[in-house]
């Protein structure tokens, strides 16, 4: 999974159009984990800027993901989820 080269900040998607993205792809990510059972593993969902990563998670359970996987395809998103879970 190549990190493609993307503008931070060009997206043109409204404040709250981002909002409801973010709560979905979190949304998204509770069910993953339920749905492969490491839901209990999972403690912390965070989005931030990443430079050369799509998501990592540690050992604690804080699961972080690339604010740049909102403008990405829904399969592509699901993909770097379940892999990171």
């Amino acid at each position: 999974m190549t990190k493609p080269h993307t503008l931070r900040g060009q997206t043109g998607a409204s404040p709250l159009a981002e909002a409801v993205a973010r709560d979905a792809i979190i949304a998204e990510t509770r069910v993953w984990a339920r749905r492969i059972g490491v839901d209990d593993r999972l403690r912390e969902i965070h989005l931030r800027h990443m430079r050369r990563k799509w998501a990592s998670i540690s050992t604690r359970g804080r699961l972080t993901l690339n604010t740049e996987l909102l403008h990405q395809p829904a399969d592509f998103r699901r993909q770097v989820i379940v892999h990171e879970l």
